[in-house]
């Protein structure tokens, strides 16, 4: 009886040590591989970044691999409908990543991925599995809270190195180009959009908490504010980053991730007053703001991308001429990538596989 109470104990303490290693590793996952720049590397930044990845996500494979081995209930699909649908969308991703690189007219190379950025299937596998271990393993909100604290920190010094770059202050890449530690500011700008709502996220919260007390309990405008300085400070410092990329892109999404944030919240607050008498003409006030947000975004996009010049000392009228290339099928990216696809059509044309030829 005491040998299998000990057994059982060392169980639990190597389950709780998996458990740790599992967090830890894809703690290190958001910090590593959005930190890491070697400029002397000669392969470049993308290579580098995703060895880093492939290496810790094999890792957090072996340590979930071992807990469900070890029988941790935590180390599964919550039972329900959702856990079911996402097991299944999961398992058709990977099996179609796989089929798709094995009979492919290049293998190994779309296994491995080019030598310029090795960004085949492997690492889209691991990706798949980082996203699995995540949705499984985060089960509360204290686990929640120290992520969302990991990539808001692991922002600022990419945010700053930027800014250095911005200003000539780093000799990294061209003067007036930044990038960070993303390598350009077309990838920089795409991160940013990540931990801004991430740290949005942390305003939320306290927002949420200060009005769920009471008139009485609710502390004064100024401990609330103070306490709020932190994160606010570092969403102006990813607004400001952001910005000087210069990409309209990425402020395009910027633009449509919020209004379509605002609707969902819309939607949310419309849910939870079906079962409360809620005032009629109050309705559709949660609706227009979420509109003139977004109308409001949209215009500042605008006025960004006609007032300032873009990445090479591009005019506001080039790179308006710029975009609308995007439609014509003689511009030079263009016909790069049409002369691709017809090369793809006719390799799948031609395979006995397809039964096509």
């Amino acid at each position: 009886m005491a040998e299998s109470q000990v057994s059982h104990s060392r169980g639990l303490d190597l389950a709780s040590l998996l458990s740790g290693l599992l967090e830890a590793a894809w703690l290190s996952v958001l910090v590593v591989t959005a930190l890491h720049l070697n400029p002397y590397s000669r392969t470049g930044f993308e290579p580098d970044k995703a060895a880093l990845a492939r290496t810790l996500i094999l890792m957090i494979a072996a340590a979930w691999v071992a807990l469900r081995l070890l029988g941790d209930r935590s180390a599964r699909f919550r039972d329900g409908r959702a856990g079911t649908l996402a097991a299944v969308v999961l398992v058709d991703w990977v099996g179609s990543e796989a089929l798709s690189a094995t009979v492919s007219v290049a293998p190994v190379l779309s296994w491995a991925g080019s030598y310029a950025r090795r960004q085949g299937a492997w690492l889209e596998i691991g990706y798949v599995i980082l996203f699995a271990v995540v949705a499984v393993q985060v089960r509360d909100w204290a686990q929640w809270r120290r992520m969302r604290f990991v990539i808001a920190a692991t922002s600022v010094p990419i945010c700053l190195l930027a800014m250095m770059q911005r200003f000539g202050l780093v000799a990294l890449g061209s003067v007036g180009a930044i990038g960070g530690t993303l390598g350009n500011s077309t990838f920089l700008a795409g991160y940013l959009l990540f931990p801004l709502f991430v740290t949005a996220d942390f305003v939320a919260e306290r927002v949420a908490m200060v009005r769920a007390l009471g008139a009485e309990q609710r502390p004064r405008a100024g401990p609330v504010l103070a306490s709020l300085s932190l994160p606010l400070s570092i969403i102006a410092l990813q607004v400001v980053t952001l910005l000087s990329t210069r990409g309209a892109a990425a402020l395009v999404a910027l633009a449509a991730a919020v209004g379509f944030l605002a609707l969902l919240v819309v939607f949310v607050r419309r849910a939870s007053r079906r079962t409360n008498s809620a005032r009629r003409g109050g309705r559709w006030r949660p609706a227009v703001t979420s509109v003139l947000i977004a109308l409001l975004l949209f215009t500042v996009v605008a006025v960004v991308s006609l007032t300032t010049r873009g990445s090479g000392g591009t005019s506001p009228t080039e790179q308006l001429v710029r975009l609308a290339s995007v439609v014509n099928p003689d511009a030079a990216t263009n016909r790069v990538r049409l002369l691709v696809w017809g090369a793809a059509s006719e390799a799948i044309a031609a395979s006995t596989a397809t039964g096509l030829e």
